[in-house]
C-alpha cells in the first residue's frame, strides 16, 4: 500500500511534535515541519500504511518503531577530540583529582557519554584517560557510550572511521591511537577494548531498563540544547544521582543550565568550565531539583518576552544582545523575523544580532563551519564588531588553532579595548602555550576591566556564569601561574 497522504496538517504536526518531546525529550518548532513530514512520511511508507493517523497509531504501539523513527529525527555532529580543552581539563585536573580522593584505585574508572552518536566521544575519553594519570596508574578503564539512535550505535560498535575523520588530529595522536582498516582507520584494539555501547533515552530513563549509575565522570555536551527546561532539569537531575560523589559533569559550551550550576560546583581550567559534584552534598543542593516551578509551568527566572506566544522558553543561556535566549530558542533564526511583533525586544532584534544568533546557534549543534561562515559575513559588513570578532574566536579556539583564537581575541580588543573575556581567553591561551607570565598579565587585565564594568558587551557571553566567577577564575590563574614560573625558577 502506498501513503497516499503527503502533507502533515497543523494539529497532525503538533500531535507528533508533543509525543516525541514525551518521549524522547527533543522538541521541533513550527520552522520544522518539513523536516519532521518527511522523517514520517518516509517511515509511514515502510510500513506500508496509508495516512499520518494509522502512523501515529502504530508509533504509539511498536517501541522498535519509535527507535526507527529517532534514526531519521537525530542530527549527529561530532568529531574525535571535539572541543579539546574539555579533553584536557578531563586528563589534567578530574581524573588526578578522583585518583586523590580514592581510597581504592583497584576499582575501574568509569565514564559515561551520554548522546555519543557515532563514538568518537567516548573513544576520545578512552585515549585520554590512557594519557592520563588513571593509564600511568593502570587503573582499570570503563567508557560507555549511549544514544537514542540505534543506527550511530552500531556505526560507533565497528569503529572504522574515514581519513576525514582523522585529518585534523596531530600526526602522533594517530600513530599512537589509530591503525588502518583498508581505505579506513579504527581506534586501537586497547582503546576497542575498554569502549561500550548501548541503546538508552535520557528524557525516558527513569522509565527504562538502563539506569548508569556510580560514574566517575559523565560527558553529556549538546544534548539538552534540545529538551524543554522541565525535561533538562529532571534530566540534570538524573546525571547528578549517577556521578559518583566527587565525580565531574562535562557539558557543551552552550549548556550552562543554572540548574547544574545551583547544584554541583563550577569548575574552571584555562577557561573551560565543567561541574563537580560534592564530595558532601549539602542539603541546599540535593534539595535544589526539588525546587517549585514558577507559576505556569515554566522554570523560574526573568521573563524574555517570548512566554504565551508560542515560542517556548529554553534551557539556553542569555545570548548575544539581549533578547537572543529567545531567538536561539528557535530552529531557523528566519521565523523570529516572521514573528508578529508582540514584545519591544523582538522588535529590536536588528540584522547584526540575528546574524550573531544564526552564528552562536551553528556552533551548538556542531556546525562549526557553517558558523565561521555567518560569522566572517557579519565582518563584512562591520569589521568592527567586538562580539563577532569574540565569537570568531572561540570557535577557532574550539578548532585547536590557538594562533587564529588570539588573534580574533586581540583584534576585539582593539575594538572593545574592556571585554573583559577576551582577555581570560587570551590568558586561557598563553597558559596553555606555557607562557604564565603572559598569562598573569592577561588575567590581571581581566580584573581590571571588570572592576571599571561588570555589564559591557561581553556580558552577553556569560551564560549563567557570573563576573565573580570569572574573577575568582583569573585570581586563581594568577596564583597557579605564579607557581609554575617558582617550580620553572
Amino acid at each position: 500500500m502506498i501513503v497516499t497522504q503527503q502533507i502533515l496538517a497543523a494539529k497532525e504536526f503538533e500531535l507528533f511534535r508533543d509525543w516525541i518531546q514525551q518521549q524522547s525529550g527533543v522538541f521541533f518548532e513550527a520552522s520544522k515541519t518539513d523536516f519532521l513530514q518527511t522523517a514520517l512520511h518516509s517511515r509511514a511508507v515502510s510500513l506500508g500504511l496509508s495516512t499520518f493517523a494509522e502512523y501515529f497509531e502504530a508509533l504509539g504501539s511498536e517501541e522498535d518503531e519509535f527507535k526507527e523513527l529517532m534514526n531519521l529525527l537525530t542530527i549527529n555532529e561530532t568529531s574525535f577530540y571535539r572541543f579539546p580543552g574539555q579533553f584536557d581539563a578531563l586528563r589534567y585536573h578530574a581524573a588526578p583529582r578522583i585518583l586523590r580522593e580514592r581510597q581504592d584505585n583497584t576499582s575501574p574508572f568509569r565514564v559515561w557519554s551520554a548522546g555519543c552518536s557515532t563514538g568518537e566521544e567516548p573513544y576520545t575519553i578512552a585515549m585520554t584517560l590512557f594519557d592520563s594519570l588513571v593509564g600511568l596508574q593502570g587503573v582499570p578503564i570503563e567508557v560507555l557510550g549511549t544514544d537514542i539512535s540505534s543506527v550511530v550505535l552500531d556505526f560507533a560498535r565497528v569503529a572504522r572511521y574515514s581519513k576525514r575523520a582523522i585529518r585534523d588530529l596531530q600526526s602522533d595522536v594517530v600513530a599512537r591511537w589509530f591503525e588502518p582498516n583498508g581505505d579506513y582507520w579504527r581506534p586501537v584494539k586497547q582503546v576497542r577494548d575498554v569502549c561500550n555501547f548501548r541503546y538508552h533515552n535520557l528524557a525516558q530513563q527513569q522509565q527504562t531498563h538502563l539506569q548508569p549509575m556510580g560514574w566517575d565522570v559523565i560527558f553529556c555536551r549538546n544534548v539538552m540544547i534540545y529538551f524543554e527546561p522541565t525535561i533538562a532539569k529532571s534530566t540534570i537531575a538524573c546525571l547528578y544521582d549517577a556521578l559518583n560523589p566527587g565525580g565531574y559533569l562535562f557539558l557543551g559550551h552552550s549548556e550552562m543550565l543554572p540548574l547544574a550550576k545551583d547544584c554541583f560546583e563550577t569548575a574552571e581550567v584555562n577557561g573551560v568550565f565543567f561541574y563537580r559534584k560534592p564530595s558532601r552534598p549539602s542539603q541546599a543542593r540535593q534539595t535544589a531539583f526539588l525546587m517549585p516551578q514558577a507559576k505556569g509551568g515554566a522554570e523560574s527566572g526573568p521573563s524574555n518576552g517570548f512566554e504565551g506566544k508560542g515560542i517556548p522558553v529554553r534551557a539556553f543561556p542569555r545570548g548575544v544582545a539581549g533578547a537572543a535566549e529567545a531567538a536561539r530558542a528557535h530552529e531557523d533564526v528566519d521565523e523570529v523575523r516572521k514573528t508578529e511583533p508582540v514584545t519591544q525586544d523582538a522588535a529590536a532584534l536588528d540584522e547584526i544580532q540575528l546574524a550573531l544568533v544564526s552564528a552562536y546557534k551553528r556552533a551548538d549543534v556542531g556546525d562549526v563551519a557553517g558558523a565561521i561562515a555567518e560569522t566572517d559575513a557579519i565582518l563584512e559588513e562591520q569589521p568592527l564588531c567586538a562580539q563577532a570578532r569574540y565569537l570568531l574566536g572561540m570557535l577557532k579556539r574550539g578548532q585547536g588553532e590557538l594562533g587564529a583564537a588570539a588573534r580574533e581575541f586581540r583584534r576585539t580588543l582593539y575594538s572593545d579595548p574592556d571585554f573583559s573575556l577576551a582577555h581570560f581567553a587570551l590568558a586561557g591561551i598563553a597558559r596553555q602555550n606555557g607562557d604564565a607570565e603572559e598569562a598573569i598579565c592577561e588575567y590581571e587585565r581581566t580584573l581590571r576591566t571588570l572592576g571599571k564594568e561588570r555589564q559591557g558587551t561581553w556580558s552577553v557571553f556569560l551564560g549563567d556564569f557570573s563576573p565573580e566567577m570569572i574573577a575568582e577564575a583569573s585570581e586563581r590563574g594568577i596564583e597557579e601561574s605564579r607557581r609554575a614560573i617558582a617550580d620553572a625558577g
